[in-house]
């Protein structure tokens, strides 16, 4: 999907300036540290529920090894898409009042628009969810089948609309900003995940 979009429509699901902010701190998934963003980098973003896990500032550069699994699940999904950069506010955003977090705090619509891709966590209450289908360990919904003689059927989920909508993620004032200054989004539900950019929506 991304592939197709970018070859056939991508300057369409692109803004205009696509120059990265200048100070933006992002994880280098491939040594789990929190750097400065190469002017010239692509960077996926991850909007989700914080829920009643606190984030606290990092002691160091570096992530801590008891990341929450929504967090763990993207930085692989990062990885498997070939990307290397991952923006999350939980980390890449000082938890402490300052000018810092106040200009990051009004930036949103640059973070989040230039932006390569989005990941949506659409499953579970809060980031100890993870994203399903990413580890084995957090698997998604089976679909429901029936064997009759030797033909199986399969119910297959052919709108993810439902899922999304009845999401808590869905009811979210921050993460509905987040999606509507996002250009290209991959959502993770139960049942499968979903693309969307400019021009075109796909699912599984």
């Amino acid at each position: 999907w991304l592939a197709f979009c970018r070859s056939k429509h991508w300057k369409h699901c692109t803004q205009e300036t696509t120059s990265v902010l200048s100070g933006l701190q992002v994880i280098d998934c491939t040594t789990r540290q929190l750097v400065g963003a190469p002017s010239t980098c692509e960077y996926v973003t991850l909007s989700y529920v914080w829920g009643q896990i606190p984030a606290g500032n990092l002691v160091s550069s570096t992530l801590p090894d008891d990341l929450p699994n929504t967090v763990r699940d993207s930085i692989q999904a990062v990885l498997c898409l070939g990307y290397r950069y991952l923006w999350i506010d939980r980390f890449c955003v000082p938890q402490e009042a300052g000018p810092d977090r106040h200009r990051l705090i009004n930036s949103m619509d640059i973070i989040y628009g230039n932006a390569a891709l989005t990941l949506i966590a659409a499953a579970g209450e809060d980031p100890s969810h993870g994203l399903p289908g990413v580890d084995e360990k957090r698997t998604r919904r089976p679909q429901s089948s029936i064997k009759i003689n030797d033909i199986t059927y399969v119910v297959v989920n052919l709108n993810p609309r439902t899922s999304i909508l009845q999401s808590h993620w869905n009811t979210r004032g921050w993460t509905y900003q987040e999606t509507l200054l996002s250009h290209r989004k991959l959502v993770f539900t139960e049942t499968g995940v979903y693309f969307q950019c400019g021009v075109m929506n796909c699912f599984e």
